[in-house]
C-alpha cells in the first residue's frame, strides 16, 4: 500500500514538472514586448489616461500633485494603488488557445484602456478586461499584442479593473483641509446666526492671536495652548460623500439660506479653502419624531463648487469651536 502511494506521489511530481516545462517553452516563444505589462520606474509617470464604455479619466501630475480631469485633486490612496499596480503587473499565462479570438473580441468591446505616459511619450498601453477570480488574475492585452493574457497584480493583489476605475467619484479627493501647522496663516470661523461666537485666529510673527469678529478686535491674553491645539486639527479633514439627494432648485434654496457655520483657512501662500455647512433634515422614520435634524450628518458646500456634500459631525466636531472656548477662565 505504501509503495502504491509513493508511486502516485512520484507520478504527480513528474506531471507537474512536465507541465511547468511545457508552459515555460510556450512562454519563451512569446516576445517580451507582448508580456511586459509592468512599468519599472513609476516615478517617471506623469500622466495616465483611462478610457472605455463612453467614459474617460485623465490623471495628470502637476507641481508634485495629481489632478483629475484638470480640475480635482486625486485621492492619494487611489493614486498609490494605481502606481503600485503598474509596478507589479506580471503575466501569469496565455488564455486558452481555443478562446483567444473570442476573448480578444470581448476586450475590444468591453475592456477599459489604460495608457501611461511620460513627457508625452507612451510608456505602456493595454486593455483591461474582467477578473478571473479563481486564478487571481485579470484578462489583459498590450497594444499590438496578437492575443490576450492572464495577468497577476503582484503590487496590491487587488482587481486591476477596479483599480483603474472609470468613475470620477472613485478618484476624487474628499479633503477639505489638509495643512501642516506651519502652513496656516489664518482660520476664520463664522456663525451667521450667532455672531458673538464668531472668531478668527491669525498668525502674528511666530504666534497665533485671537480676534472677535463681532467686536472686530484682538483678544489679549487668549489661551495659547487651546489655540495651538485647535490649529493642529486642520491637518486632515474630509467630507463624507457627494450627494445627489437634492435637486437643483433645492440646492439653490439651501445655498441662499444662512449656513450654520462657515469655516475658512488661508495658508501662508495666500490660498484659501472654505466650507459652508447647513443642517440636514432628519429623514430616519425611527428618530424623526425625536430629532428634527440629522444628528450624524450635515450638508456642505466646499469653496465655489456647485456640488453638495455630506459632512460627518464626527469629523467636523473638533472644528466647531466658539470664541469663548479660547478665553482664559479665571
Amino acid at each position: 500500500m505504501k509503495r502504491y502511494f509513493k508511486s502516485l506521489i512520484l507520478i504527480a511530481v513528474l506531471a507537474t514538472i512536465v507541465i511547468y516545462l511545457n508552459l515555460g517553452k510556450r512562454s519563451m516563444s512569446i516576445s517580451d514586448e507582448y508580456i511586459n505589462f509592468a512599468v519599472q520606474d513609476t516615478a517617471e509617470i506623469d500622466k495616465i489616461e483611462i478610457t472605455g464604455l463612453g467614459n474617460g479619466i485623465k490623471l495628470e501630475k502637476q507641481d508634485h500633485r495629481w489632478l483629475l480631469n484638470e480640475k480635482y485633486n486625486v485621492r492619494q490612496k487611489a493614486m498609490r494603488a494605481a502606481l503600485t499596480t503598474l509596478l507589479g503587473l506580471q503575466m501569469k499565462s496565455r488564455v486558452m488557445k481555443q478562446k483567444e479570438a473570442e476573448i480578444a473580441e470581448y476586450l475590444k468591446k468591453n475592456a477599459v484602456k489604460v495608457s501611461v505616459f511620460r513627457k508625452g511619450k507612451t510608456l505602456k498601453s493595454f486593455l483591461v478586461g474582467k477578473d478571473v477570480v479563481q486564478l487571481k488574475a485579470s484578462i489583459m492585452q498590450l497594444d499590438d499584442a496578437p492575443f490576450p493574457f492572464l495577468v497577476e497584480n503582484l503590487g496590491t493583489y487587488g482587481s486591476v479593473r477596479k483599480i483603474f476605475s472609470l468613475s470620477e467619484m472613485y478618484w476624487r479627493d474628499k479633503t477639505v483641509f489638509s495643512y501642516r501647522f506651519d502652513e496656516i496663516a489664518a482660520i476664520t470661523v463664522e456663525y451667521p446666526k450667532y455672531n458673538e461666537s464668531s472668531f478668527k485666529i491669525s498668525k502674528k510673527e511666530n504666534a497665533f492671536v485671537l480676534w472677535s469678529l463681532q467686536a472686530q478686535k484682538m483678544i489679549p491674553n487668549a489661551d495659547a495652548e487651546s489655540i495651538g491645539l485647535y490649529v493642529s486639527y486642520f491637518n486632515n479633514v474630509k467630507y463624507d460623500a457627494i450627494t445627489t439627494e437634492l435637486d437643483k432648485h433645492q440646492k439653490d434654496s439651501l445655498r441662499a439660506a444662512k449656513p450654520e457655520v462657515i469655516i475658512s483657512v488661508e495658508d501662508v501662500f495666500g490660498q484659501k479653502n472654505t466650507i459652508k455647512t447647513y443642517l440636514r433634515p432628519n429623514t430616519n422614520p425611527e428618530t424623526k419624531n425625536q430629532y428634527v435634524y440629522d444628528i450624524y450628518k450635515m450638508y456642505g458646500f466646499v469653496n465655489d463648487n456647485q456640488e453638495l456634500v455630506l459632512v460627518d459631525y464626527l469629523a467636523f466636531d473638533p472644528l466647531y469651536r466658539h470664541l469663548k472656548d479660547f478665553l482664559i477662565r479665571n
